[in-house]
């Protein structure tokens, strides 16, 4: 049995039951947590080189976008696992150099459109002099 939780709605933590070697898909929830709250479950992130297993009482921070998978083990009737509210993560370096890209693009857009005085003509503004 496969779960597909596309659309999760964090008002509330969902509690998901996982019927025994049923597995869930969770699509694009990275920073939530995936806690264990009975028997346990193996979780794989896409692109993750590692995967993570958990038993009752532990909780997992899930850091990639894109799919991630859990499965239920084998030994209990179910499994019940609770996905809480997302938590700060630090955005991927691509992401930040996008930000650092824009910022330094609208500012030389501010210095290469000039400074206007209030009777609408450009300001002088002294070069550096380079020795």
């Amino acid at each position: 049995m496969l779960a597909n939780l596309d659309l999760i709605d964090c008002t509330e933590p969902p509690n998901i039951i996982v019927p025994r070697g049923g597995m869930i898909c969770l699509n694009n929830v990275r920073g939530m947590k995936l806690r264990v709250m009975r028997a346990s479950v193996w979780v794989t992130q896409d692109a993750a080189s590692e995967d993570v297993n958990l038993n009752a009482g532990e909780s997992f921070c899930i850091t990639r976008s894109g799919r991630t998978l859990a499965n239920a083990c084998q030994y209990a009737p179910l499994t019940l696992v609770m996905l809480e509210p997302p938590v700060a993560i630090e955005p991927k370096l691509s992401e930040r150099l996008r930000r650092l890209f824009a910022r330094m693009k609208a500012s030389r857009r501010g210095c290469d459109q000039g400074q206007r005085g209030e009777a609408g003509q450009r300001e002088h503004r002294p070069q550096p002099v380079r020795l």
